[in-house]
């Protein structure tokens, strides 16, 4: 997974699931 790839998709389980923040 690349670095670049790998920083959008945590953007995007954040906002899919908070509660694993």
């Amino acid at each position: 997974m690349e670095d670049g790839q790998s920083d959008e998709m945590d953007e995007v389980i954040f906002t899919l699931s908070p509660d694993k923040a």
